[in-house]
């Protein structure tokens, strides 16, 4: 009787570990889905940051053109100075 008992809840068991969840079509699909929806999300922080150095960069160039304007400012003074102080 009680190896009778053991062999149906093996039958049992090995009946369960055997069966399938999901079908194999489903999980691929599914896993495609998710592998996409990251692509397009790290896509996104992607160009984010390509943006944001970008406009970094231009911000940059344009303190540069600032600080050569005001040089240049700086010297016409210094040569104004110079030629009052001639006069």
């Amino acid at each position: 009787m009680r190896e009778e008992i053991n062999r149906t809840q093996n039958e049992r068991i090995q009946s369960i570990e055997d069966k399938n969840y999901v079908d194999m079509k489903t999980a691929i699909t599914v896993l495609s889905i998710l592998v996409a929806i990251m692509i397009a999300y790290f896509g996104f922080i992607f160009n984010y940051i390509n943006n944001l150095d970008t406009k970094v960069d231009k911000n940059n160039a344009q303190y540069i053109a600032i600080e050569a304007q005001l040089s240049q400012i700086q010297t016409d003074i210094s040569w104004i100075k110079r030629e009052f102080n001639n006069h």
